[in-house]
Formats: structure tokens, C-alpha cells, sequence
């Protein structure tokens, strides 16, 4: 990611194309294990330091120091949590495959193992390296197939239980809806049968461009009166406790966090503490027009 501030909220990202290979980090989600917390122990940690940032945060006096803020708070907070809290070290990426499983996992590993060392190979012992790679992979291959169709079974013998005449008697007799819009009427009263045209009307009716020639007496007025309003002035309304309150719970505990590692419930924990103290961040960041580079990293 490229650091240059865009117009947007996120940053720009640069693709090289090159003909050298470089070595590519990986880096786990982390996050905090909010099921088993020692709450008491977080809430004292951090009552300890609001009062601090509090003071800090109405000394802010312009957008430059905001950046700077927000950095040393993330590393405070990130200090509570883990004082009271454990942490995902390693988020193991799942197989979403129903049918996958551990069986299928070791299998997978010992084929790659096998097929690295026949090509690793170049004495005579290579043909009896190929030899072990082949039978290991007919193996792995024949047990997925397997897997496959047990699922497959299992699936349809949980769906025809109670109705024998749904979702997997439609498939076998592809009669499953499948509707999609065949002819569309313009305001013309012409029909238009052209999948591309039907998409392109569709577009531009939801979708209308800002055309000023195409403006009724609302929109006339309206954009009248935005040409009126100043530019430069900074009348932005500022956000009540009530507001951030509602959006603080109404976020979801199960969404993943971004790199700090914070979710939800700890954000919910913070602003329960103190609700004017992310009031307060906030109408910083609106008043100087300025949204932390640390909120637009992600993992």
C-alpha cells in the first residue's frame, strides 16, 4: 500500500510486476479472546489511562497530532488487553469443504511430500520415488471421491427426509427457477430483448448519472441551493454521545477485527467505560477533516 492520501477512505495499492520472485509474509488475523477475560483487571487498566488521553485529546489542536493519537492509544489499549486477556496467535484457515477432514489433510501433505522428493531426485532411486508418489496419490485421490460422495448421500438423505419432492428431486430433474429477465419495456414502450441493452437501462434508470438537463423543479432547487453553501467553512454537525453510542453496539461481536486485534466487544467494553471519550475522538477527526492512517490498515 502506498502511504499518498486518496480522496477515498482507503489507500491506494500498488501491483509491481516483476521478474524476480521475492519471499511473501504471511500474517495471521490476530485477535482477542473475549470469552474468557479477566474484565475487572482490563476496566481498572484502562480507567488508568482515559483520564490521561482525555486531557491529550482536548490539546489537539490540529489534524497532524490525531495521527499520533490514535497510534499511542492503539498501543495502550493493545497493553490492556493483553494484560487481561489471551490472544489467537494462529488462526488456522479452515477448510470449507464439508467433507474435508483430518484423513484427507494428511494425505494431502504426504502426496506434496512425495511428489518433492521424486523431483528433488536424480539418481537411479528416482523411479521407485515416482513408483511411491503415484500409489500415495491414487490413494489420496481415491479417498476424496469417496468423501465426495458420502457427503453427497448425506445430503441427500437430510434433504428428502421430510420432503422427497424438493431440492434434490429438482436438480435431478433441472427444474430448479432459474428466472432471469428475458424483455424489458423502455419508456418508449419499445421491447428490448438484448441482454447487454436490458443491463444498461437497468443501470442507468437505478442508477441515473448527475445530468442537470434531466433535473425536475426539486432538483433544480436543490442544486441551487448547494452552489449557495460555502465550500471552505466547516459546518459539519457534531456527532452526539447517542449517536456513537447506537453504532459502538450496534457492531457485531462475530465480525473478524482488523490488525490491532480489538473486536467489537472490546470497543463496546472502552465506550461503556467512558462513552464522551470516543465522542470526543471522533469530532477531531470531523473538525480537522482528517481519518487515521492506523483505521485504514487492515491485514
Amino acid at each position: 500500500m502506498i502511504e499518498t492520501d486518496s480522496l477515498s477512505d482507503h489507500r491506494y495499492i500498488q501491483f509491481v510486476i516483476g521478474t524476480q520472485p521475492q519471499d511473501i509474509i504471511y500474517k495471521n488475523t490476530k485477535k482477542f479472546v473475549t470469552k474468557t477475560v479477566n474484565w475487572v483487571k482490563f476496566d481498572e487498566n484502562i480507567s488508568a489511562s482515559l483520564q490521561s488521553f482525555k486531557q491529550k485529546l482536548n490539546d489537539i489542536t490540529s489534524g497532524d497530532q490525531i495521527d499520533d493519537f490514535v497510534n499511542e492509544f492503539t498501543i495502550k489499549l493493545s497493553n490492556c488487553c493483553e494484560n487481561s486477556m489471551k490472544l489467537f496467535k494462529n488462526l488456522k484457515h479452515l477448510k470449507t469443504n464439508k467433507w474435508w477432514n483430518e484423513t484427507l489433510e494428511e494425505l494431502r501433505h504426504e502426496t506434496n511430500r512425495l511428489r518433492r522428493k521424486f523431483q528433488r531426485c536424480q539418481t537411479e532411486s528416482r523411479t521407485q520415488h515416482i513408483q511411491n508418489y503415484l500409489t500415495i496419490k491414487n490413494i489420496y485421490t481415491k479417498t476424496i471421491r469417496e468423501q465426495k460422495i458420502k457427503s453427497w448421500n448425506s445430503f441427500v438423505t437430510e434433504s428428502t427426509k421430510d420432503n422427497p419432492w424438493g431440492l434434490v428431486y429438482k436438480l435431478s430433474r433441472n427444474q430448479l427457477n432459474t428466472e432471469k429477465i428475458n424483455e424489458l419495456i423502455d419508456t418508449n414502450g419499445d421491447i428490448i430483448t438484448d441482454s447487454l441493452q436490458i443491463a444498461t437501462k437497468l443501470m442507468d434508470s437505478l442508477f441515473p448519472g448527475d445530468r442537470p438537463e434531466t433535473d425536475d423543479d426539486t432538483h433544480i432547487r436543490i442544486r441551487q441551493q448547494s452552489k449557495r453553501l460555502p465550500n471552505d467553512d466547516n459546518n459539519d454537525l457534531e456527532f452526539s454521545t447517542e449517536e456513537v453510542t447506537n453504532i459502538v453496539d450496534s457492531q457485531s461481536p462475530t465480525k473478524i477485527p482488523g490488525e490491532d486485534g480489538f473486536t467489537a466487544v472490546i470497543i463496546q467494553r472502552l465506550h461503556a467505560k467512558d462513552t464522551v471519550f470516543l465522542t470526543k475522538l471522533y469530532n477531531k477527526c470531523l473538525k480537522f477533516s482528517v481519518f487515521s492512517k492506523r483505521w485504514k490498515s487492515s491485514c
